[in-house]
This record gives structure tokens, sequence and C-alpha cells, in this order.
């Protein structure tokens, strides 16, 4: 049985659905002027830096990224660990996991995924710097990037 259609693969087909549709919906807001993301960020509450909310959730920067950029984050993570999860637990024992035991497992890994990029990226005092607009010209720019001296 192949890796993408077998039964105990449904959590991480679901994960990859919700990026491709996520790409779509995204692609056709383009078209019309309309951006989900924003839509997200609208429905989401405001942090006040002085809240308990903030506490926990601050290292993600809520509300200085949007939300959909942490979605994606985490199903990729999600996603990509799981279904390697699987290949390893075939390559092993001769089978898959199953779906419940492989979804529950590669939850920390996308929640790694998020906390890698935004807790650790995110230490730079201005989390649009490394944005879209960062240039990376060598793998020395990255280095520089990632611990500015």
């Amino acid at each position: 049985m192949s890796l993408f259609t077998a039964s105990q693969n449904l959590p991480f087909g679901i994960g990859f659905a919700l990026i491709v549709g996520i790409a779509l919906l995204e692609g056709l807001g383009m078209l019309i002027s309309m951006s989900p993301s924003n839509v997200l960020d609208d429905l989401l509450p405001e942090i006040d830096g002085d809240s308990g909310l903030d506490r926990v959730l601050g290292w993600l920067h809520v509300g200085k990224v949007p939300a959909l950029v942490l979605l994606l984050l985490f199903l990729s993570g999600y996603t990509m660990f799981g279904y390697s999860l699987q290949l390893v637990a075939n390559g092993l024992f001769g089978g898959y996991l199953p779906a419940w035991l492989a979804g529950l497992l590669a939850v920390p890994a996308g929640m790694a995924t998020v906390a890698a990029t935004y807790g650790y990226l995110g230490q730079l005092a201005d989390p649009l710097q490394w944005g879209a607009d960062a240039a990376i010209k060598s793998p020395l720019g990255l280095l520089e990037l990632l611990a500015p001296a």
C-alpha cells in the first residue's frame, strides 16, 4: 500500500490538503483583492502586552505575524513529521502505526516547527526584519541573520 493512500496516514493527508486549500484560498483572495489571512486575524481577539494570554502566546508573536502563517507552519511540521514517522515505522516494523497514535506523536513536531521559527528567529527586535523583506545572498548571510553581531 502506498504511503499517501494508506488509511493510517489520513491525518497527514488532511494536513496536506489543508495546506493546499489555504494556498488556493490565498491565491483566489489575491485575485479578488481580499486576504483570508486578514479575515482570520480580524476574528482573533487583540492581545494586550500585559495580559496573561500574551505571556503564554508572546513567543509566537500573535498579532505581529498573521495567524494563518502560524497555522501553516504547524501543519507543515505536523504533516512532514507524520509521513516521516510512518516511513520509519514501516521500515522497522513492516507496517504503519495506527492513525491515532501517529497523529498524536506528530503534534509536538508541528508545535516545534512553530516554536523554532517564531520562537528562535522571533528573538530579533522586529520579526518582520527577517521575513519576506530579508535578503539572504549566501549561507553566511543566513548565519548573520540568525545571529546578528
